[in-house]
């Protein structure tokens, strides 16, 4: 979680914080992180399958906080603000993955009853409204998918199913999308001919990244908004250069390669899904801000797992490793008791 200080130290200060201000934020972000990765490791995650409901419940009532009893708005998202708490419908991510693993566990669950357990949270995301979570939210649950006790061939069907009906939902909800949100979509496909307006941001990028050598310019850019956050990647590979944006890139790749690893070593079926849960947790944000900064992508506020700013970024990708190193931990036991 070092690396997660770069940003502050390079970058220098953020709107109304300064330098120390950030440090000591940040700092404290780690700490909660270490603390939440520890506390995964130490439980016992085959303890959690029968708490299932309850996080779902726990999930679905932050969303509902969020879309239907939601009293402010950040970056054109509804939140729920208690005195100087704010919750965001992203919180509700975590509890949603520690419910899918004992779902997908229990064949008495019908495929019927699974789809309106999906379905209900994934409107709740979009009236929020949160797409970049709406779309986390989708792949976990259908990397989980193919991990469970679900046949095979069912399994194709609702994937493709959905994948139909997702493209068919996207084509005719462009007539019910506002102008700016049109604007956005055409600026990232032709953004020469929305340079003054939803294009300029994907020029920007795409010059500062283009004319980065492979040490870097060691300059700040004030250009780039949220240059702690969404765009970390694109503010430290103008910072650093290019040798460093791929040793980053290396190194948080790693830790999905290393997921990956785990995975075939677990014989739990519950824990492979916690496993392979927590892979698509992680490597979502991970690819999608990597692509986005390279404009292959929408831009969209998604955060680099580990290196925004942010306390989310940090203690939810901390947890994600705390679950998955609970399930490593413990492989030989389920191993022994599955022999014995």
């Amino acid at each position: 979680m070092g690396l997660s200080l770069l940003p502050i130290i390079s970058l220098g200060e953020i709107k109304h914080l300064d330098n120390e201000h950030l440090l000591q934020n940040k700092v404290i972000f780690v700490i909660i992180g270490v603390a939440a990765a520890i506390s995964m490791m130490l439980i016992d995650y085959r303890r959690l399958e029968k708490y299932g409901w309850m996080f779902y419940g726990i999930g679905v009532l932050i969303l509902l906080m969020t879309s239907s009893f939601a009293n402010g708005m950040i970056v054109g998202q509804l939140i729920f603000e208690i005195g100087s708490v704010r919750i965001k419908s992203i919180m509700a991510l975590p509890f949603l993955f520690l419910a899918w693993a004992p779902f997908f566990n229990n064949s008495k669950l019908n495929i019927w009853q699974l789809g309106g357990l999906f379905l209900f949270p994934l409107y709740l995301f979009l009236r929020t409204p949160n797409i970049p979570v709406a779309f986390s939210y989708t792949v976990i649950v259908f990397v989980m998918l193919w991990w469970s006790k679900i046949g095979r061939k069912k399994v194709i069907f609702i994937t493709v199913g959905y994948a139909c009906l997702a493209l068919i939902g996207s084509s005719l909800s462009w007539s019910l999308l506002h102008e700016y949100q049109k604007e956005r979509i055409l600026g990232f496909l032709n953004p020469e001919e929305y340079a003054n307006d939803a294009g300029f941001l994907y020029l920007r990028l795409k010059e500062l990244t283009s004319s980065v050598g492979w040490l870097g310019t060691f300059v700040k850019q004030n250009s780039i908004p949220v240059a702690h956050t969404d765009f970390v990647f694109a503010s430290l590979t103008n910072y650093y250069g290019y040798l460093f944006a791929i040793v980053l890139v290396a190194i948080l790749a790693l830790f999905i390669v290393r997921m990956v690893v785990i995975s075939y070593k677990i014989i739990d079926d519950f824990g492979k899904l916690l496993v392979v849960g927590g892979i698509a947790l992680y490597a979502v944000p991970f690819v999608y801000n990597i692509s986005m900064t390279l404009g292959l992508l929408p831009i969209a506020g998604v955060s680099l797992p580990f290196i925004s700013y942010g306390l989310m970024p940090t203690v939810m990708n901390a947890f994600i490793m705390g679950v998955v190193l609970s399930v490593y931990r413990r492989k030989d036991l389920v191993l022994c008791s599955k022999n014995a």
